[in-house]
């Protein structure tokens, strides 16, 4: 007990500090060190942990070896938790794909509020568990879990697993996975659901996102949600799901610490926010 008591007085202090101290610190060699020799010795597990602004009064449950501890200080992906933040209006429907434990979910059931509605996306059963536990823990009954993967056909799919984290898996779809998951276009979904609203679209699904825009341009072009996607290329070709929503009638713009430019070229890496232009 006093393990995690402790741990709880470091992350409040870190929480503490200024925020462009909180992100010096997690992006500096000395975060490893503190990792290593602080962090983990004293959390044998899962512990949960009071937020930082602008979620303060939310708690999650972290594994700070899966490195949540970010999550925790409030710097993990500051400038995407920002436009999140920014576009969201109470009431409005949003979608999560690739929700992991949570964190962006709890920030989209915040702004939405009650009168709004969050479906979250998670496929891997250990991952979905703690993405669930962390709605309990926040009593957002507001916000829809599914644990499925987002694809653009509905079937069966395999996923691979991390063995060096329990809590990670590579989240492209693959034949050579080692876990089962069942597999949901969002044109289908939405569909089946009957949404005649749909505001607000993440997608960070480790690679799999031409398949994931693959399967929703019929909602994207009848809906109009702006859409926000993680483009993971290992080479210099163009995204296709990217040029999908270019030709629908998106307009595009790179999301960058200082905020957002012009999307040059479809062969980019790292976030990526899509808005109706027509």
């Amino acid at each position: 007990m006093w393990r995690q008591s402790t741990f709880r007085i470091l992350i409040w202090l870190g929480q503490k500090l200024p925020v462009s101290w909180r992100v010096a610190l997690t992006q500096s060699p000395a975060a490893a060190w503190l990792r290593q020799f602080t962090l983990l010795p004293l959390t044998q597990g899962q512990v949960v942990v009071a937020l930082s602004a602008p979620l303060a009064g939310y708690r999650m449950r972290l594994d700070m070896r899966a490195g949540h501890r970010r999550y925790a200080l409030g710097t993990y992906e500051p400038e995407v938790f920002a436009l999140i933040r920014s576009h969201l209006r109470e009431g409005q429907t949003v979608l999560d794909i690739g929700a992991n434990i949570g964190y962006f979910t709890l920030l989209m059931a915040h702004k939405v509020g009650p009168a709004g509605r969050v479906i979250a996306f998670e496929p891997v059963p250990s991952v979905y568990a703690m993405l669930c536990d962390n709605l309990r823990l926040n009593g957002c009954n507001w916000v829809q879990a599914e644990c499925k993967a987002v694809g653009d056909v509905d079937g069966q799919g395999a996923m691979q697993s991390d063995l060096n984290n329990p809590l990670s898996f590579i989240g492209h779809l693959c034949e050579c996975g080692d876990l089962a998951v069942p597999i949901v276009s969002i044109d289908r979904y939405v569909e089946t659901a009957g949404l005649e609203r749909l505001d607000f679209v993440k997608i960070d699904v480790e690679g799999a996102e031409d398949r994931v825009i693959r399967g929703m341009m019929k909602t994207a072009k009848r809906l109009r949600p702006v859409i926000l996607v993680e483009i993971h290329l290992n080479n210099s070709q163009e995204s296709e799901g990217l040029r999908r929503l270019q030709k629908a009638g998106y307009r595009l713009m790179r999301v960058e610490p200082a905020g957002l430019s012009p999307c040059e070229t479809l062969a980019c890496r790292g976030h990526v926010l899509a808005t109706w232009s027509q």
